[in-house]
C-alpha cells in the first residue's frame, strides 16, 4: 500500500472518528501502516439532542449491538466487496423492512459487481483486509473498514446516482449495467449477480392489481449515504432537518431522503433530496439545512 493511500486511509479514519471534515483530517492524519492503532473514537458527528436510534428511522447501526461472533462474521462480509458480501452487510446493518432488504442487497451486490469489474483496483489489498479481520471484536474496526472500502463505496454511490427515483434519470448508469450484463461471465457468482439483476426487473401485482416494477434505487443511495457520511461529515439520512431562507430563519420542514454528491470533488455532500412535510425532488443547499431533533421526535 502506497504511503498516499495510507494517508488517505488514515485521514477518513479520523473523520469518522472525530466528526472533522476529510481535508481537515487529511491535515491531520501521519502515513502509517496497515498495522497501525484504530481510532479512538467511532461515529458520526452528532448534533446536540438528536437520538440516532430512533426506531426505524434508518440511522441505528446495529453493529455494536451484535454479540462477538456475528461482528467477526460481519467484519468478514464487510471486507469482501468483490462477492456480493459488502453489499448484504449494508443491508443488514441499519433497521430496513425486510421486503425491501432482500431487493436492496441485490441491487448494491450488482452496483458493485459493475464497479469493480471496471475498476478492480478499488477494492481494498489483502494486507488491508487481513489486519482489519483480525481486529473483529473491537468496536472500533468498523469505522476503519469503512474507510479502507471508502473508494469503492464512493464509485458505487456514483453510480447508484444523484437523482430522485430510478435509474432512467442517472446517465450512463443503465448503459454500464447494461454492458457488464452482457459480458461474457468468468464464472459462476457473476452468473448469479446477472439472475438478481434480471429477477428485480419481474413485474409484481400491486394493490390495484395492475403489475408494476419496482427497484429500490432511494434506499440504495440512502443506505450509502450512511457510510459516506460517517466518514465526510454531512446530514445522515433519516434526519429530520428544518429549510431555512438567507437569513437562517427556518420556513419549512422534512426529512433527508438521500445525499446529493459533487464528484468533482472530495467532502461532505453540497445537497439533499427531502422528503416528508417538504417533499423536493430538486436538491436542497447543505447551507439551507439545519438539523431539528424536536421535529424528529414528533
Amino acid at each position: 500500500m502506497t504511503a498516499n493511500r495510507q494517508r488517505k486511509l488514515a485521514a477518513r479514519a479520523v473523520s469518522a472518528s472525530t466528526g472533522r471534515s476529510y481535508t481537515a483530517s487529511l491535515r491531520l492524519a501521519a502515513p502509517a501502516g496497515a498495522g497501525g492503532p484504530l481510532p479512538a473514537v467511532v461515529g458520526p458527528p452528532r448534533p446536540p439532542g438528536w437520538d440516532w436510534r430512533r426506531p426505524e428511522s434508518g440511522t441505528e447501526d446495529r453493529f455494536e449491538h451484535w454479540v462477538d461472533w456475528l461482528r467477526r462474521k460481519e467484519v468478514d462480509k464487510a471486507l469482501r466487496v468483490d462477492a456480493g458480501s459488502r453489499a448484504l452487510h449494508l443491508s443488514e446493518r441499519w433497521t430496513v423492512r425486510l421486503p425491501t432488504r432482500h431487493n436492496l442487497h441485490r441491487l448494491l451486490a450488482v452496483l458493485y459487481a459493475v464497479v469493480l469489474s471496471e475498476q478492480p483496483g478499488l477494492a481494498p489489498d489483502a494486507e488491508q483486509t487481513a489486519w482489519l479481520a483480525e481486529q473483529a471484536e473491537d468496536l472500533r474496526v468498523l469505522g476503519a473498514i469503512d474507510a479502507a472500502c471508502y473508494d469503492v463505496d464512493r464509485a458505487v454511490r456514483q453510480l447508484a446516482g444523484n437523482h430522485f427515483g430510478d435509474s432512467r434519470h442517472t446517465p450512463g448508469t443503465d448503459e454500464r449495467i447494461r454492458a457488464w450484463a452482457e459480458q461474457p461471465a468468468p464464472g459462476g457468482n457473476v452468473r448469479d449477480l446477472r439472475f438478481m439483476w434480471h429477477r428485480l426487473h419481474e413485474p409484481i401485482d400491486g394493490p390495484g392489481g395492475y403489475p408494476y416494477v419496482h427497484l429500490p434505487w432511494n434506499n440504495a443511495r440512502a443506505t450509502l449515504d450512511q457510510v459516506l457520511i460517517r466518514s465526510t461529515g454531512g446530514i445522515l439520512p433519516g434526519t429530520a432537518v428544518d429549510v431555512v431562507n438567507r437569513h437562517g430563519e427556518p420556513y419549512a420542514r422534512g426529512q433527508v431522503l438521500t445525499a446529493w454528491w459533487d464528484w468533482n470533488q472530495d467532502g461532505p455532500p453540497s445537497a439533499y433530496l427531502l422528503t416528508g412535510p417538504m417533499s423536493a425532488t430538486e436538491p436542497v443547499p447543505a447551507d439551507r439545512l439545519r438539523p431539528n431533533p424536536e421535529g424528529a421526535a414528533r
